[in-house]
């Protein structure tokens, strides 16, 4: 299908990027005014009914979390054959091109994080997993702010050769160990991704790496990283704790619950007072269910990697201690700001 210039009420003006969902565009909301970015779908995604629906109501669901580090999903709509979703149109940099492969200062990196954390609460809190969090996800604007991306994108089930050969591609290097597994992903899931991220700021490097996705999610589910001290000794040892409490293998073992993360890289050396009632998270409310046939193909895809997992004497990565975690101990760098960014256009 050609796109057209204008989409129901929006006015398409440049190609911001394109996926295997479909193509990014800012636009212009021709009633309001304001700019916006526009997702349309591509005709095979439209095709698949049972997709569509669960975009459908993830969209609505994401719509509804009002937080300023989160990007705000307007509208879905179909409109011709073609369907849509407007959301917030954010000017500046991802958090992939601010680093530019390199560890950004740590007071950045508590500050930054802590928004991420402080977003991933709020959507946790509503049942809702974001499943994707990463650098090119992860939008820093004009004033240095950081906004979550893409909450409310549905990934697709049942296309194997997508997963493995397109999705993957982006997403093996901070995909949480339960989820190669084939469970369900719960808040729990969010963390190891944020780990991974905090990993990548505080070292300039991803905590996994590899030549294919395969043994990427290899190195997920056997490995450990490179220590960060290996790679930035001076890097704050309550941070570096932090991060191996997020990269914990075993989901119930993984430091949490996601307030608790953010509190820890918002205050550092604060201790964090849990609410009197926890948000308890049942996971046959997930807004997605794992395809066993594509959870599989990853497993079998990793077992005969030829390498043997580390024991736990070996491992640097460990949950957090248990006077860690009654102090949320963080004596590192109290952040003092956001940080500088370049303005430039993107979603």
């Amino acid at each position: 299908m050609a796109p057209k210039d204008q989409i129901s009420h929006y006015e398409l003006l440049d190609l911001l990027g394109e996926g295997g969902m479909g193509k990014v565009y800012r636009a212009i909301d021709i009633n309001l005014d304001r700019p916006v970015a526009i997702k349309v779908l591509t005709d095979r995604m439209i095709g698949d009914p049972e997709f569509l629906e669960r975009f459908k109501r993830e969209a609505r669901l994401a719509a509804q979390l009002n937080h300023p580090n989160i990007a705000t999903i307007y509208e879905f709509g179909e409109e011709d054959g073609t369907a849509y979703l407007a959301m917030e149109f954010v000017e500046g940099k991802t958090l992939q091109q601010l680093m530019q492969g390199r560890g950004l200062a740590f007071d950045d990196i508590y500050f930054l994080g802590g928004q991420a954390a402080r977003a991933l609460a709020l959507a946790h809190s509503r049942g809702i997993v974001h499943r994707d969090i990463k650098a090119p996800n992860l939008m820093l604007t004009a004033d240095g702010n950081l906004k979550v991306m893409d909450f409310g994108v549905a990934r697709r089930t049942g296309d194997t050769q997508l997963t493995m050969e397109g999705a993957l591609v982006g997403t093996a290097h901070i995909m949480a160990p339960e989820i190669i597994e084939g469970k369900v992903p719960g808040p729990a899931a969010d963390l190891f991704s944020l780990g991974c991220v905090l990993y990548e700021m505080a070292t300039g490097s991803p905590a996994f790496s590899g030549e294919t996705a395969s043994t990427i999610l290899y190195q997920v589910a056997h490995k450990d990283p490179v220590p960060p001290r290996e790679l930035r000794p001076d890097i704050p040892e309550d941070l570096e704790e932090l991060i191996a409490s997020l990269l914990v293998k075993d989901p119930a073992e993984r430091f949490g619950p996601t307030e608790a993360v953010a509190h820890a890289l918002e205050f550092p050396g604060v201790p964090w007072e849990p609410p009197p009632e926890p948000v308890s998270f049942d996971p046959e409310d997930a807004t997605m269910a794992v395809d066993e046939t594509m959870a599989s193909e990853i497993r079998s895809s990793i077992t005969n990697a030829g390498e043997t997992p580390q024991t736990p004497s070996e491992s640097w990565v460990r949950p957090m201690s248990a006077v860690s975690r009654v102090r949320t101990g963080y004596t590192g760098t109290t952040p003092t700001g956001a940080p500088t960014v370049e303005t430039s256009k993107s979603r």
